[in-house]
């Protein structure tokens, strides 16, 4: 059994990259230590989020160079400013807290992006009014249509539905035809997104629905380019549709989540002012990933600098979405055709425009 001592030293600060993150999370984060702190052989870190109901647990990779560990942010609710602790494992299994720093969750607009698609599904005509979806809430004009598509899966699979929401709408409209979220996807080339539709209540019949213009997803993909996302909605079962998210309950408060992207993490809750051993976490993130018997050679490149030099911010979208391809190879959640296919945000009004 573990043992976890909290021994926060007052000389021992993190830096943290980036600081907040929204709270569907899915984003790389990298935690530097003091360049003079040594940290101990033959260790396993930890990244605990702890706010005031809930708290999440992952394992992270460790950088010996630069004395950072980084890993994927896990999701969080509400949005809070939360304790972000970096705990080791040594190699007598006691597990000790080494620093503490805060961090924010916080709703951005793929947030409000997802409710109002969930919320389409019970609303014939949501999906026809363009003008509100690239309006001032959504602002998909100024989008970033390289990462929509992950970080709106993202966001709608953090959401908590109701038990009989269904993507046919409210029963006796599962004919009616109209824009479905499939439509939507098909526009866009939303690869990621359309797989986890996929797993949801009334998927099948849905994928079937035309619009008013007697068109099907599938359709509207092909014909604006996005063949292999038309074939994922031809015939999703040809293409070995990847789960997002598995979950696993561990404990009485305690959830196991396996992400698509190949991470691991734990969510617990506090519970009659309690919160779940943390050791029980720790063990469990464990027994699921073997063991790093050499560390993850993590260098900073040169584009760090030229940030520094330009006056941009130190945080850089572009390089951490290198970082987090290298060290998560498993982050291609469908195949590579369909994620390289074109997302162009200039394109977007020329979509948009063609939809009657």
């Amino acid at each position: 059994m573990y043992r976890v001592q909290q021994q926060h030293i007052d000389s021992t600060r993190m830096e943290l990259l980036p600081t907040s993150a929204p709270v569907y999370g899915g984003g790389l984060i990298v935690t530097f230590l003091p360049e003079d702190y040594l940290l101990p052989d033959r260790i396993r870190a930890f990244l605990v989020f702890q706010g005031a109901q809930q708290r999440q647990v992952t394992e992270a990779k460790l950088s010996l160079e630069d004395n950072a560990f980084h890993a994927v942010i896990p999701d969080h609710e509400p949005p809070e400013h939360v304790a972000l602790s970096a705990y080791v494992r040594l190699p007598n299994d006691e597990c000790r807290c080494i620093a503490t720093e805060e961090f924010t969750y916080y709703l951005d607009q793929t947030c409000y992006l997802a409710r109002y698609l969930a919320d389409s599904v019970n609303n014939l005509d949501s999906l026809e009014d363009w003008d509100k979806i690239q309006g001032p809430n959504f602002s998909l004009e100024k989008e970033d249509f390289s990462t929509l598509d992950e970080r709106l899966t993202s966001a709608f699979q953090h959401l908590i539905l109701p038990p009989n929401w269904s993507l046919s709408g409210d029963p006796g409209t599962e004919h009616i035809p109209r824009e479905t979220l499939f439509h939507f996807a098909s526009r866009l080339g939303l690869s990621s997104f359309v797989t986890l539709l996929l797993e949801k209540n009334g998927a099948w019949g849905c994928i079937k629905l035309k619009n008013r213009h007697d068109e099907l997803a599938k359709d509207i993909a092909r014909e604006r380019g996005f063949d292999g996302l038309a074939d994922l909605l031809t015939d999703p079962h040809a293409h070995g549709v990847i789960k997002w998210e598995i979950k696993e309950r561990i404990g009485q408060a305690v959830i196991l989540k396996r992400h698509s992207f190949g991470t691991v993490s734990t969510s617990s809750e506090l519970c009659n002012g309690v919160w779940p051993p943390l050791v029980d976490e720790i063990d469990a993130l464990s027994k699921t990933s073997i063991p790093q018997v050499t560390p993850i050679p993590y260098k900073m490149d040169s584009s760090w600098d030229e940030l520094e030099e330009s006056g941009r911010s130190y945080y850089d979208d572009d390089y951490l979405a290198d970082v987090y391809s290298q060290h998560y190879p498993g982050a291609q959640t469908v195949p590579r055709n369909l994620r390289d296919e074109e997302k162009d945000s200039n394109l977007f009004l020329s979509r948009s425009s063609s939809v009657h």
